[in-house]
């Protein structure tokens, strides 16, 4: 008996449309349309395949064991970083946020849910490595952002307070964060969010 893959057979096979022609059967003086019948989508239509129906009909599962496996692989994951010298073969997952919701939130949950699930569900054995996270990359830049915003708003209010006086650096001081609160609060009920563009814009 022969071993082969569901997976691999049904991935050889998956040309095949739901009766579709394949010849005719002459004989005596008769024309015999063959056509296919549906396509296989399980083990167990796999298993019922006729290989010979002269006599008694003989299955494809009276001469091979059929296994419901992966088909053969054709493409590599592999993972590597500076402190390792060998790349180990790996899996990535990617995670994406709906539109409107926080980067920096969604990416934090994520991992606090899958060091929860490691040791329980996910083996300890597994390694599981973060390559990309751009919630972190978002925080950092609104971070940055609102570093800028504050020494930018210190730095006017300085030299206007030195040359117009204490009341004008005041106002300056009042204005610039009222005026971009008012900004960041249109954006939000317009439904904007803080990416790349409305950061680089502010």
């Amino acid at each position: 008996a022969y071993n082969i893959t569901a997976g691999e057979v049904l991935k050889q096979i998956s040309a095949i449309n739901t009766n579709l022609a394949t010849g005719e059967l002459v004989a005596n003086n008769n024309i015999v349309a063959v056509e296919t019948g549906k396509f296989i989508e399980s083990k167990e239509d796999l298993e019922k395949i006729i290989l010979n129906a002269s006599g008694k009909a003989v299955f494809l599962r009276d001469i091979a064991k059929v296994t419901d496996g992966p088909s053969e692989i054709d493409n590599y994951v592999l993972y590597g970083d500076k402190e390792r010298k060998d790349l180990e073969p790996a899996v990535t997952i990617s995670v994406a946020k709906r539109k409107g919701k926080n980067a920096t939130v969604i990416a934090e949950k994520v991992i606090e849910k899958i060091n929860y699930l490691k040791g329980k569900v996910i083996p300890g054995e597994i390694e599981i490595t973060v390559t990309r996270n751009y919630g972190e990359t978002a925080k950092e830049k609104s971070d940055e952002l609102l570093k800028h915003l504050i020494i930018a708003v210190v730095s006017v209010t300085i030299l206007i307070a030195l040359f117009l006086g204490f009341r004008a650096g005041m106002v300056v001081f009042i204005a610039v964060p009222v005026v971009l609160a008012l900004t960041l609060a249109v954006y939000y009920f317009y439904g904007y969010t803080l990416n790349r563009v409305t950061l680089f814009a502010l």
